[in-house]
């Protein structure tokens, strides 16, 4: 790791430990925003309808107006009890306050006390003024003890205080009460405590009582809450002080309601015997809550279906989650912490040490998982994960890391940007300097005073130098623009094959894809390093062998008695320290493909072996008499001469035949000129996906012979890659490349002297490009014509746009037809740069259409193309 590498994954962590603090202390908004998530996952998943065994029977208001307004008279809920009675409700849950009687009718009192008294079905309700998790309440009301449960050993459980439940007449003649005591309005407390006894919750005292349990039917096992009826298991959990979070089907609309007025006349009816049993039944062994639904009479709730939910729904939810064993349950915050901090150092140590892009790919991935797997485990497992702090905190970490990467780029830009104008000023100083030299020697010449001519030439030559390495430090810390001028389409990567569509490698994996499906043998041909075994595995992965084997041999590697063994195998004992027998090549590239390189340097006895592979697929193991077969496609390689050879009788004429049927040259790298950006800028990415080079950098890649080929750039780029991120920059400059690159073995500083030198001394001529590429040991032809192209621009914008003069520079030359053929070729430059330029549209918008022109062009000479294309649009320039 770097300096700025360390510093910035320090710099993650402290974000990380400050952004986990403020979700602690903000902790209110964080759960308010889970909430919000909660409610737009509810109602993605949509509302449906609660169990059918659940109904409520309500009085509205209407109904109430019906029956002589509030308060209703208690003959009414008698009535209405025995009516549900009579129509076979399996239990009558009463989410109604009788906590006094009424004075003014007490027959009424007496009625209703008649009814429900000695009726096992009926659960009372009331609730307790004041619910704390430690009280020591001395005034306990004792008779409610018999509706207490004894024999279920729960702790850390809310403990209920002042109850308010039924008048004492009417409590003392019901079977079964339960509170109806509700927790931020979406849970339940299953239990409270009340003195030495649990009180159940009316929802839970109605599903009991449906099902006829006692209260004996009820066990605890790994914090469960289980009773079985009938067959039927059920599992109620006991977390968070024994309170349940409801899981909302819906809204009003989920509920099965039915109006009291309504279930009285259609008693009343039955009386009369005007219904069919049909219509008597529909309330068979249901589950009914009785209550009153009616504004400013009953509680109404926010429900995330809703703001206006009765609160006597919330007990019919809390019986159908029973029911359907569907509570909500949440995932700890502490383990939310832990998962979050987990995957926020993973992607800082991916972000910090590795590759930026991967880090904040990373966070943004993890931020998406989080909120899909929160929303399929809410849909399907009815499972809550708080996501506001873990989102949170990873955007304040990728944001944080983002930025101070940002702010570290803008930085090294500015330093480079400032060190670019230092070497320009110095440069602008030198060059005027060198001009008032060159008119003193001028004028020294024609004064003919020979004294100061010899000091004054090496002072200009002095100053050149100086003038050529300061441009060169100057185009070293401009970044290349060449790759962004590729368009897309031209670059593809095939089966790990960089390559250009314009360049030599496209008629290659032209070949591969024509010849890929046959079994043919193929040969491929090329220097080492250029890919030799990619191209064999493009032609085994676009073969229909391609679910089969890919077995790659390095011939050249392996003695022939290990190869040997190697390819066919051995039988046991066929030599010492063959212990067992063992399957060759050939056998493990059944039915696919064996590769084998560098196939040049087998040696003669080898090749009949191979020979026989060839003609009919047999052979036979080392040490062994039995003769196998394999389907197996040949592919063979090698950098050597196999022409040559055979001549020199080094290589078997037959063998090479049989190998020889369909050849693939593949061109080493200094031929593939358009294939070089494309290359370096894959194998920067394959480093760090940030970092890119300086021109400086990619004119030594053009202008290196690349002996090693492409293996040698990869090996190069990773070289340059890990020491520009060791001074923590994200350019490659020239500092970063081997000696080999950079002495004048591999590239010359001043090679816009010498190929101009070198096309003058040639005049120009047809053949003058060539030859000068072949000259300045073995450089690519169109590097030398577009130095030649730069180097027209840049005279002509030093000779103020004035062709004539430009080139009398360019040609340097008294000799007419030189300067014929530099007019020529100028012309046709200008030609060329004036494609795009229409007055019809904006400078800005023809250069940006002429960016093409700019592709394969140094990077030096941009600036100057980019006033010839302005002096040509405005007329400065006559196309």
């Amino acid at each position: 790791m770097t300096q700025f590498q360390k510093n910035q994954f320090i710099i993650g962590l402290a974000v990380l430990v400050l952004s986990v603090l403020i979700t602690i202390s903000a902790s209110n908004v964080f759960n308010l925003v889970n909430d919000l998530i909660s409610v737009i996952n509810y109602n993605i998943r949509g509302e449906s309808k609660i169990d059918s065994s659940i109904a409520i029977v309500y009085f509205s208001n209407e109904d109430t107006e019906t029956l002589g307004g509030y308060p209703l008279k208690r003959s009414y809920y008698a009535l209405l009890v025995r009516a549900l009675t009579d129509l076979g409700a399996g239990a009558i849950g009463i989410d109604v306050g009788f906590n006094q009687p009424d004075e003014r009718y007490i027959e009424y009192d007496n009625l209703l006390t008649s009814v429900i008294g000695g009726n096992p079905r009926v659960i009372l309700s009331g609730y307790f003024r004041k619910l704390e998790s430690d009280i020591n309440d001395e005034n306990i009301d004792t008779t409610l003890n018999r509706f207490l449960y004894y024999n279920l050993p729960i702790e850390d459980i809310y403990q209920g205080k002042e109850p308010n439940f039924p008048f004492l007449n009417l409590r003392n003649k019901s079977s079964n009460i339960g509170f109806t005591n509700l927790i931020d309005n979406k849970s339940i407390p299953l239990f409270i405590k009340y003195g030495n006894g649990l009180m159940p919750s009316l929802g839970f005292e109605v599903f009991r009582v449906g099902f006829r349990g006692d209260r004996n039917n009820f066990g605890i096992k790994n914090g469960m809450l289980l009773t079985n009826k009938d067959g039927n298991y059920f599992e109620i959990p006991l977390k968070n002080n024994c309170t349940l979070e409801i899981n909302f089907t819906g809204g009003k609309r989920s509920l099965n309601l039915y109006s009291a007025v309504d279930l009285l006349k259609m008693y009343d009816d039955l009386k009369k015997g005007l219904n069919n049993n049909e219509q008597n039944n529909f309330l068979k062994n249901k589950l009914v809550l009785v209550g009153i639904i009616a504004e400013g009479r009953s509680s109404f709730l926010k429900t995330p279906y809703e703001d206006d939910f009765p609160a006597i729904g919330i007990h019919a939810m809390f019986i159908h989650n029973i029911l359907h064993q569907s509570f909500l349950d949440r995932l700890h915050i502490g383990f939310a912490y832990g998962i979050v901090v987990i995957l926020a150092i993973i992607s800082i140590y991916v972000f910090s040490s590795r590759k930026d892009f991967y880090g904040f790919l990373l966070f943004f991935v993890f931020i998406i998982a989080l909120l899909i797997i929160e929303y399929l485990v809410f849909i399907f497992y009815s499972f809550i994960i708080p996501v506001a702090q873990p989102i949170f905190i990873l955007l304040c970490v990728g944001i944080t890391l983002w930025l101070y990467k940002h702010r570290h780029i803008r930085k090294e830009v500015e330093l480079l940007t400032r060190e670019k104008l230092r070497i320009e000023e110095i440069l602008e100083e030198k060059k005027n300097k060198l001009i008032s030299l060159e008119q003193e020697l001028s004028a020294a010449r024609e004064n003919k005073t020979n004294e100061n001519l010899k000091h004054l030439e090496m002072e200009i030559k002095k100053y050149q130098d100086e003038i050529s390495q300061l441009k060169s430090q100057a185009q070293d810390l401009q970044k290349v623009e060449s790759l962004e001028l590729i368009p897309q389409d031209e670059k593809i990567i095939a089966d790990g094959i960089v390559y250009s569509s314009k360049g030599p490698m496209n008629k290659v994996i032209s070949m591969v894809k024509t010849v890929a499906d046959s079994d043919a043998t193929v040969l491929l041909l090329g220097e080492s390093g250029t890919g030799k075994e990619l191209i064999a595995r493009a032609l085994h992965n676009w073969s229909r062998r391609c679910e089969h084997p890919f077995v790659a041999v390095n011939c050249g590697a392996l003695t022939e008695t290990l190869l040997e063994s190697e390819l066919f195998g051995h039988e046991k004992g066929a030599f010492t320290g063959a212990i067992k027998e063992r399957e060759g090549r050939f056998d493990l590239a059944n039915k696919g493909t064996i590769f084998l390189d560098e196939i040049g340097d087998t040696t003669e006895a080898f090749q009949v072996k191979l020979l026989r592979v060839l003609q009919d697929g047999t052979f036979e193991r080392v040490g062994g008499n039995q003769m196998r077969k394999v389907d197996v496609r040949i592919i063979a390689a090698t950098n050597k001469d196999l022409y040559r050879a055979v001549k020199e009788k080094k290589f078997r004429e037959d063998l090479f035949y049989r190998l020889n049927v369909i050849s693939i040259e593949i061109p080493p790298l200094r031929e593939r000129n358009e294939d070089l950006p494309l290359l370096v800028d894959h194998f920067m990415k394959m480093e760090n996906p940030e970092m890119h080079c300086s021109a400086s950098v990619m004119e030594i890649f053009r202008n290196y012979h690349w002996r090693g080929n492409v293996r040698e750039l990869h090996s190069v780029i990773k070289r340059a890659v890990l020491l520009a991120q060791a001074d923590g920059r994200t350019m490659l400059r020239v500092k970063d490349l081997p000696p080999a690159l950079t002495t004048r073995h591999g590239i010359s500083e001043d090679l816009e002297d010498q190929i101009i030198s070198t096309l003058r001394e040639k005049k120009f001529s047809r053949s003058a490009i060539s030859e000068t590429a072949e000259i300045l040991g073995g450089l690519n032809r169109g590097t030398v014509a577009e130095y030649f192209r730069g180097y027209c621009f840049k005279i002509l914008c030093e000779s103020n746009m004035d062709i004539k003069t430009a080139i009398i520079k360019i040609a340097d030359s008294e000799d007419t037809d030189a300067v014929l053929k530099v007019e020529r070729k100028l012309n046709e430059y200008i030609s060329n740069a004036a494609e795009f330029v229409d007055n019809s549209l904006s400078l800005d918008e023809i250069l940006l259409r002429s960016k093409p022109k700019y592709k394969n062009l140094p990077q030096r000479y941009h600036i100057y193309l980019d006033r010839i294309i302005s002096a040509i649009y405005e007329g400065k320039i006559s196309r």
